[in-house]
């Protein structure tokens, strides 16, 4: 049990992949990023259910949401590069 513990911290702190998996590190950051998108989708699913609003509010709101997550997700992944970066 006590040999264990060492393999199990290294892989807590990313140190360390075990052949195929993608590591604790890995996992915590997929699981981030879907608990996100859930709650995202959740309160997205409640202003539209219980705040009453135009049809065209609600599209545009909801676009807006979507392109925002979107472009997150893109940022998140690595596919879009720095945001922060000078505009010239």
């Amino acid at each position: 049990m006590y040999e264990v513990a060492p393999k199990v911290l290294r892989l807590m702190r990313g140190q360390e992949r075990c052949g195929r998996t993608l590591g604790l590190e890995a996992a915590v950051t997929l699981l981030s990023l879907i608990v996100t998108i859930v709650v995202v989708g959740v309160i997205l699913w409640l202003i539209n259910t219980y705040i009453p609003m135009q049809g065209t509010v609600k599209s545009i709101l909801n676009a807006v949401v979507v392109i925002v997550l979107i472009i997150w997700l893109l940022n998140a992944f690595g596919l879009l590069g720095p945001l922060n970066r000078p505009i010239r």
